[in-house]
């Protein structure tokens, strides 16, 4: 009713003074663009460019020449068909000049399925170029694409819920994993969806990583060993260097509804990327982050390092802090009277299917006192697509607060951020 209400009094707007409308809405388009002109990650390029992370509307505001692959957004890239498309894009006469890469991705998917099939191509034909300032890097296309990296290294048969018998050594490794439904797993399909399967992976220091596993793109294939987690890992790579520790053992997880739902044995190959090329070919070197000046982004790297670890569902994107609910963190105060704040959701979430998150704001001295809470629903109240910026109050005395994003209903496509938190003292 609420929006509803808004509407009316918008199209009153309209018909009364349409100018002063018109006026109004062309400034604000201004000054979005504007703001999405400054969270793009490179200002200048001299050729065409593409983004794995999905930063598309920051990269058409700052004027770059933005060439995308056929499925736009990596979380689309989920089966053969559309793998293939985006392969023979990366390969053929239209590939972008710059790539800007990063492993992050949704839905706890692993970092070496963000366009991981696609990652040998990216090797022999772009290299890294430049870092950003985030976790970013720019891969520049090469002149000259390296030959082959793929060697055939073996291949066998595993089962669902015991590791792979495969050897993991130094030398980094692409394998593909033919998973495929029972009868059962096949009406899912049509009728439902079959039940989600997990990859463990277990690192070199016995810590296990489970993340949820897509069919189609392990049919295709991805590097496991090592495992690539950030887009400097990627770098490392693709320097031909062993720094990085293999894991020591994968297995796909499926429970009792995946083993009713997929075949227990299953086909795999393996195949070995070769170092040595990617070693002789580098001459490139990468030319450092400019250096930010910006206090918001030194501030959201505080909190992410004294959250410990960055993850895929916890980290600074170019739109701001991405903390996928439930998610909570603590900032200090200390002095403080108000905090300057804005909060989103990225483009697509609700289309995807999100229910809208709450954003607040507690006392982290008496965690039920709530000092700021909004709301979102961008799927039923189209103003909440937009960043919704706002001030909350804090009491005298108030030296830590605790920052939250919570699912309201479901958790599903919850893609928050936190574009702007700017404690104040008056």
């Amino acid at each position: 009713m609420t929006a509803t209400a808004h509407e009316l009094a918008d199209t009153a707007q309209a018909i009364v003074s349409p100018s002063r409308w018109y006026g109004e809405r062309q400034a604000r388009r201004d000054d979005a663009l504007a703001a999405l002109a400054r969270t793009s990650p490179v200002q200048a390029l001299d050729g065409s460019v593409d983004a794995i992370p999905s930063l598309q509307s920051s990269l058409i505001a700052a004027g770059l020449d933005y060439r995308p692959r056929p499925t736009i957004q990596e979380y689309t890239s989920y089966s053969p068909s559309m793998i293939a498309l985006n392969r023979r894009f990366f390969s053929g006469p239209r590939a972008p000049d710059y790539l800007i890469f990063d492993t992050t991705t949704i839905d706890n998917r692993p970092p070496f399925m963000t366009e991981g099939p696609l990652w040998p191509l990216f090797l022999a034909r772009y290299a890294p170029w430049r870092k950003t300032d985030g976790s970013a890097v720019v891969l520049r296309r090469r002149a000259t694409p390296l030959g082959e990296l793929l060697q055939p290294a073996g291949d066998g048969i595993g089962h669902l819920d015991r590791p792979l018998p495969i050897e993991l050594g130094k030398e980094p490794l692409f394998v593909a994993i033919d998973l495929r439904p029972t009868w059962l797993g096949r009406f899912a399909e049509l009728a439902l969806k079959p039940p989600q399967l997990r990859l463990a992976v277990t690192l070199h220091n016995g810590e296990e990583r489970l993340y949820r596993l897509i069919p189609g793109i392990a049919e295709v294939g991805f590097i496991v060993s090592p495992l690539i987690a950030t887009a400097q890992d990627f770098v490392t790579l693709a320097e031909g260097g062993n720094a990085l520790p293999p894991i020591s053992a994968l297995r796909v997880v499926a429970g009792f509804g995946g083993k009713l739902a997929y075949r227990s044995a299953f086909r795999y190959e393996v195949r070995r990327i070769d170092r040595a090329q990617l070693a002789a070919a580098r001459d490139w070197t990468l030319s450092p982050a400019p250096v930010s000046t910006s206090p918001q982004q030194k501030l959201f790297d505080a909190i992410l390092d004294s959250a410990g670890r960055v993850e895929n569902l916890f980290m600074r994107l170019p739109e701001g802090l991405y903390a996928h609910p439930p998610r909570r963190f603590s900032l200090d105060v200390a002095g403080m009277s108000r905090l300057r704040l804005a909060v989103g959701m990225l483009p697509g979430s609700w289309t995807g299917g999100s229910d809208g998150v709450c954003f607040r704001v507690r006392d982290a001295a008496d965690e039920n006192k709530v000092l700021w809470e909004r709301c979102l629903d961008p799927r039923n109240n189209a103003e909440d697509r937009s960043l919704r910026r706002d001030v909350a109050i804090l009491p005298q005395g108030t030296t830590r607060v605790l920052l939250e994003t919570d699912c309201r209903i479901e958790c599903g496509w919850d893609w928050a951020y936190w574009a702007e938190i700017e404690p104040l003292r008056q």
